[in-house]
This record gives structure tokens, C-alpha cells and sequence, in this order.
């Protein structure tokens, strides 16, 4: 059942079936009843989302031991990213997930839909997904990053960010718990009283050693006072 759960196929799931169904022939040399699509939909129910968890667990842990991975300059190379997802609307979808409504082209009444954030910690040169979860969409990309991914990460390893994960929690987490590395995009105006300098026209700098410092209500959650980050504008 797991097999055909994860194969990528682009036949229909009958088609897939009948195919299992003459390889299991062959292996058993004998003659199977035909597989009907409501007979694999009451069989894949029965299988508890975690064993795919332990699989993916099993076959990353199994790389990373046991296979020379492919590095950058030393580092292994992890990107974050995440995405917001339509799902399938029913009662149950409606219960574990925020609901927003969206216009509906055919009827005058607004359609209301289940919405989650799906965010993905990915190892970009061995293309090996290292951690992935599925939150409420009003679950903020920053602390999904912090609560889950960051449990994975090592010393050794070199994070990139795009612009909607600047933070102060974010930087001071990664360096007092993981003290591993990371390069992330930002906006020119992010930190205007240094940014300016960088992208001066006239300005010869390309980067700057900056002290950054948190709000009250970050300070109150972390034990840093202030931490050092670079401005770099060569990444532009």
C-alpha cells in the first residue's frame, strides 16, 4: 500500500491497480481478483499518517550515515520556504484549519475554503527533504521555522532564507541554540541607517558588521541583549 501511495504516476489509479495487481500475480503465480479503486481508498485509510514520517526519517538518516553528500565550500546547504495550500473542504479540514472565504465565479454567495501553511526545510545540492510540516494557515513561517525546522539543523550547516524571515527571535534562536550559519535575504530599506550607506552610489562598502538590538517583548522571550549580523550587498 505504501508503494502505491508514493509512486508518481501520471495513469489513473485504476490503471495503477491492475498493474499491482498482475505483478502480484506473477510473483505469487496466481490468479488475484481484480483491485477495485474503492477496495485501495478502505485499505489506505487503515494506514496512520506516521509511518510515512518514519520512512522519510529512516531514508534521511540512512543518507546522511551512510552516503558522501554533496557540500558547498565545506557547508551543507539547507534553503526554508513555505506556501499556503487550498484543501479539500470538508467538516473535518473546516475543524483543524482556518477557513477564509474566497468569491465564487458562479455564485453570488462567497465559498468558504480550509487553508494551511506547508513549510519545507530542504537540503538544495543532495535534494533530500531534511524537515516538513503542515500548520494552520494563520501559523506565522517565523516560528514554524524556529519550533520545528531549527531542531534539525547542525553547526555545519549554512541556512538561506528569503526576504519574509528577518528577525530578530529568528537570528538570536539560530545563534545561542544551533550556532549554525545563515544568509538571508532582506529589503533594502530594512535597515535604513546602514543600507543607505551600502547602496550609496558613491560608497565603495560591501558590507557592514552591524549591532542589532530586540523589542521589549522579544528581550522578555531570549537571553541575548543584542547580537551582530553583516549587511552584505554582493548577494543583491
Amino acid at each position: 500500500m505504501i508503494i502505491l501511495m508514493s509512486r508518481k504516476s501520471v495513469k489513473s489509479i485504476q490503471n495503477i491497480l491492475n498493474e499491482a495487481e498482475t505483478y502480484l500475480s506473477n510473483m505469487l503465480e496466481k490468479d488475484l481478483i481484480t483491485i477495485s479503486k474503492s477496495a485501495y481508498t478502505q485499505a489506505r485509510n487503515k494506514i496512520k499518517y506516521e509511518a510515512f514520517i518514519e520512512l522519510s526519517n529512516d531514508i534521511k538518516e540512512q543518507f546522511y550515515q551512510e552516503y558522501e553528500y554533496e557540500k558547498y565550500k565545506g557547508f551543507r546547504l539547507l534553503g526554508v520556504d513555505g506556501s499556503m495550500i487550498i484543501l479539500p473542504s470538508n467538516e473535518d479540514t473546516k475543524k483543524e484549519f482556518s477557513t477564509t472565504n474566497v468569491k465564487n465565479q458562479y455564485k453570488d454567495k462567497d465559498k468558504e475554503i480550509a487553508q494551511a501553511r506547508v513549510s519545507v526545510l530542504h537540503d538544495l545540492l543532495n535534494n533530500i527533504v531534511v524537515d516538513a510540516t503542515i500548520s494552520d494557515s494563520k501559523t506565522h513561517e517565523i516560528n514554524i521555522t524556529i519550533d520545528e525546522h531549527l531542531k534539525e539543523v547542525k553547526e555545519e550547516d549554512l541556512i538561506i532564507f528569503d526576504r519574509g524571515y528577518p528577525s530578530y527571535r529568528l537570528f538570536a534562536t539560530i545563534n545561542s541554540k544551533y550556532k549554525a550559519n545563515y544568509l538571508i535575504r532582506m529589503k533594502k530599506n530594512m535597515y535604513n541607517k546602514y543600507t543607505n550607506i551600502l547602496f550609496d552610489k558613491e560608497s565603495d562598502i560591501d558590507d557592514i558588521t552591524v549591532t542589532i538590538k530586540p523589542t521589549y517583548k522579544e528581550l522578555t522571550d531570549l537571553t541575548h541583549s543584542s547580537i551582530k549580523v553583516t549587511l552584505d550587498k554582493r548577494f543583491d
